[in-house]
């Protein structure tokens, strides 16, 4: 359930996030600090998730 709920939030998050983005070129910087807010949180939830696992080389070859 707890799953379920963090993905929701997460979803919604990037919804927020396409739609401040879209109007980061307006006269006031809340759209830019709202992409700022909800892109932490999407690092924070992938990064939390594994989701950057493949991503990045180790240096290992």
């Amino acid at each position: 359930m707890k799953n379920f709920i963090l993905k929701a939030i997460a979803y919604i998050c990037f919804m927020v996030w396409i739609t401040a983005a879209c109007f980061v070129d307006s006269d006031s910087w809340i759209p830019f600090i709202i992409v700022c807010a909800t892109s932490a949180w999407l690092i924070l939830f992938s990064y939390a998730n594994n989701w950057f696992e493949g991503y990045f080389d180790d240096g290992e070859q």
